[in-house]
């Protein structure tokens, strides 16, 4: 297995906040990172971890991209991947969940929480082989589209070329600044992979070099919900459940 981290050249803080939760376990898995928005493509070592770099830019859906291509390569090839994100972090028992899942994955298997789950996935190897495409030209509102299992043109979720094992739903357990942005995210736990994920809900940008920050939604019964979110999370700013050093 391999841990393949979804980044961007923007977002130096998130990352190194992920990497120090990771650096916390013993017997880690090797580490992918996936960073977008670079100025060319090649595949390096930074800091002892190893990279692809690359000039495009489709959200996590790089990743998938970037797995598929360099598939071949002997420093990219393992029988299956977890796929996060730089604005995760992992807790205690992160670990011991990824080796129990290893233990029973089989080809076309795929472990994730019900969707949305911000494509937050582990898969065998053998997915990348069931669909002939990359996903291309990705705008914010189109990811988040094809992460709720919606078609976009030619391209759908990728859970729908394995074998879906679900898991137990993602669950809010914040509202917090963990990044300092002034722009607070609300936080999700992963109980079976022990993973956190922060979201800047409906909106993205926060890193942008301007920050530029953009609404994806705009309209619909989704903004209406998340203004009702929004009063009910507000001032209930809570800690993460472990320390960040």
């Amino acid at each position: 297995m391999k841990i393949v981290i979804s980044s961007n050249i923007h977002y130096v803080i998130p990352l190194n906040i992920l990497l120090q939760s990771l650096k916390k376990h013993n017997n880690i898995f090797p580490i992918i990172i996936v960073k977008s928005n670079s100025i060319d493509e090649k595949i390096c070592y930074e800091n002892n971890l190893l990279y692809i770099n690359t000039i495009e830019n489709n959200y996590e859906y790089t990743s998938f991209n970037m797995i598929k291509k360099y598939m071949n390569d002997s420093r990219i090839y393992d029988t299956s991947y977890l796929f996060l994100h730089d604005t995760c972090i992992v807790g205690p028992k992160f670990i011991q969940s990824l080796n129990y899942y290893e233990k029973i994955l089989s080809i076309n298997d795929l472990f994730m929480s019900p969707i949305r789950n911000s494509n937050i996935i582990l898969l065998h190897s053998s997915i990348f082989n069931n669909f002939d495409y990359f996903y291309e030209n990705l705008s914010k509102k189109e990811a988040c589209d094809l992460e709720g299992n919606i078609n976009v043109r030619n391209f759908s979720n990728i859970s729908n070329y394995g074998k879906i094992n679900l898991l137990k739903p993602r669950f809010y357990v914040g509202f917090f600044d963990v990044y300092n942005t002034k722009y607070p995210r609300k936080i999700f736990h992963y109980p079976d992979f022990d993973i956190y994920k922060t979201v800047l809900h409906n909106k993205f940008g926060d890193f942008d070099p301007i920050n530029k920050v953009k609404q994806i939604y705009k309209n619909s019964s989704f903004v209406k919900r998340h203004k009702r979110e929004k009063l009910h999370f507000k001032n209930q700013e809570v800690k993460l459940h472990f320390h960040i050093t």
